[in-house]
This record gives C-alpha cells, structure tokens and sequence, in this order.
C-alpha cells in the first residue's frame, strides 16, 4: 500500500488522449479515492437490495493499491538500487503502525476466544506477522503481510526486467501457478487459502511492468477517448451481476481477475476526472491518500465492528467511519512518524 511520495504538482491534462503519465500526477489523490472504495465494500448493505453489487465492487480499490504499489517499488528502485534502503524505507512506513494495530486487535480477539491464537506464544506470532493468514487464510489485514511478503523480492524482479525487459512475461507464471494451485489437490490443500495473495503478486507485477510506460509518459491514442470509458462501463457490469447475483466465477482467482481491467478503466478515467476538479477537493484526496495505509488497519477491526451495533443505516456508517478513521489515522501517523523519523533509512 506504500507508494513513493513526489512533490511533482497535479497538472491539468484537457481532454487529450489517455496518457500513463497522468498516473504519476494524481497518484496520491487516487490512492485517497482507493481506501474511500475500499471503505464502502468494508462497509455492510443488505444482499438483496439493487445497491448491494455497486458497494462490493469497492474492493477494485484493493487492486489499485497493489497496481500503485508495484508502480512505487520500480521508481523508487530504480533511482536508488539500494536493497537496505528499499526495504528499511518501505518497513518504517508499515511495521510500526501494523504492531500497534495488531497488538490491539489480536489480543483482544485472545482475550475474548474470538481469534486464532490458542496461547501466548501464537498470539506473539500473530502480531509480528499475522500467522494465521499464512498457515490458516485468516483475512484479518490480509493485504499488510502480503504486501510486506511481495516486498521481498520486487527488487530482484525489477532488477531483472531491467536487465532484460523479455521477462516481463512472468506476470504470466504467477497466473499459472493460481490454476495449479486451484486444480492439482496437494498443492491447493497446502496453499489454497492464499489466493488473495496470488492474485494479488499478478497485480503487483503488472504495477511494476507498467512503470516504465508512466515514466515515458506513453500515450494511449486518441482512440483511447473512446475504448476506455467503454471498457470501464462493460467491466463494472460485469464486476456488479457477479456480486449482485452472487456469481462467484471458476477458478477462484478469476473473482479477483475480474477486477483488473475495471481498476485499469477507472484509474485512467480518473485522471481526467481529476483534472477538472477543485484544486480543495484533490488536496483533500491527496491528505486521504497519504495516511490511506493507517486508514486500511483501522477502519474495520477498531471502528466499524463496534459501531455499526449502534450506527444504523448504510450511510450514516460510511461517514462515521470515514471520519473516525482519518482522524484516529492522521493522529497514529504523526505519533508514529516522530517516533520513526530518527532511524536512519
């Protein structure tokens, strides 16, 4: 979820061609509009009401995390291939603030017999690394201990398609080995409950291949005016009749799949879009965005489950928790960042 911070000011694109470079622009404010989306799926709506598929398509924003990520991961290596650095840098900003955040949520889920942990000795290995998502699937801040597992080697892939830009077909293997992992039965027993994360390293590697094109500033052609907004429309039905009728698609990984050409759609379409909005409204965004990781840790196990027993009403929830959560997130983000700031990266 972390992405390399830039001081480079949103310029306004017109109605030129879809271009990668805009990306790079309103890359803080997207990310401020991903948590917002992920919010509204977090958030509960009655499954039988015409709505209930348009707020689930949310977790696209999960996607868009991994995409931005991947994207960050490949900027920030290439400027300084420094592997202590990039990994020390990327750690400071998620580990500190995950060990808080755990620390709370799991003892109290020991506390209550409500979490994994059967004695103490688990309960530590669920808050250094979430144990019980690796050994179990449990989905409690799946994306931290992912993100921070793909981080582990994203330098080796971005060292090696610079080297060699042929093997960026390797997004490729990662969605063949989800097939493998769904249909030959020993391997699925064994890492089957890791789809999320699967599906999500494809995601992040094409984050990373897609970098390169953000940097030329490539441009999509004129005809992009056209099949973009196009494919948005035609992947978001497809994403809403799969949650609205309860469509779950074979194998498991293509659920996730489906998410990608509606993040791709909606990221580009969002650049525009950004591009003639008030210059407020992006700030806000962009303040959204830059404290989105505390937002994702705290937005459900520390504000939501407690509230909605006595916050009724699908957007009378929304809000409290939006609100709530930026500004628990901004307060743990500045202690945590005082604290930080004096380990050398």
């Amino acid at each position: 979820m972390h992405v390399e911070k830039t001081n480079e000011k949103p310029e306004r694109t017109g109605m030129k061609p879809f271009n990668w470079g805009d990306i790079s622009r309103f890359r803080g404010e997207m990310m401020g509009i991903a948590i917002l989306l992920v919010i509204l799926r977090h958030v509960h709506y009655p499954i039988h009401d015409m709505s209930h598929g348009l707020w689930r398509c949310g977790a696209v924003g999960t996607e868009m995390f991994l995409f931005f990520s991947g994207m960050g991961c490949w900027f920030s290596w290439t400027r300084r291939p420094q592997l202590r650095r990039f990994l020390t840098r990327r750690y400071i900003r998620i580990y500190p603030i995950w060990l808080v955040v755990a620390s709370i949520v799991f003892t109290n889920l020991y506390l209550n017999d409500k979490g994994y942990a059967r004695n103490i000795p688990e309960l530590l290995c669920e808050i250094l690394f979430n144990y019980s998502y690796w050994s179990k699937g449990n989905w409690t801040f799946w994306f931290v201990p992912a993100i921070m597992m793909i981080y582990m080697f994203a330098p080796g892939y971005i060292t090696l398609i610079h080297r060699n830009p042929r093997w960026k077909w390797i997004p490729a293997a990662v969605l063949l080995w989800c097939f493998v992992v769904e249909h030959v039965p020993p391997i699925h027993d064994a890492v089957g409950h890791l789809y999320r994360f699967w599906i999500g390293t494809f995601t992040f590697l094409l984050g990373i291949n897609s970098a390169e094109l953000v940097q030329s500033k490539h441009s999509l052609g004129k005809f992009s005016l056209i099949w973009v907004p196009l494919l948005l429309v035609a992947s978001f039905f497809v994403c809403y009749e799969a949650h609205q009728r309860g469509i779950h698609p074979t194998p498991w990984f293509l659920h996730r799949a489906l998410y990608l050409p509606l993040m791709f759609a909606l990221v580009m379409t969002l650049t525009k879009a950004l591009s003639i909005t008030p210059g407020l409204f992006n700030r806000i965004l962009r303040f959204i965005g830059g404290i989105s990781l505390e937002i994702y840790l705290v937005h459900v196990e520390l504000i939501y489950r407690p509230l909605h027993r006595i916050c009724h009403g699908y957007w009378n929830n929304v809000l409290a928790v939006t609100l709530i959560s930026v500004a628990l997130a901004w307060l743990l983000h500045k202690i945590l960042s005082q604290i930080t700031k004096h380990i050398p990266a």
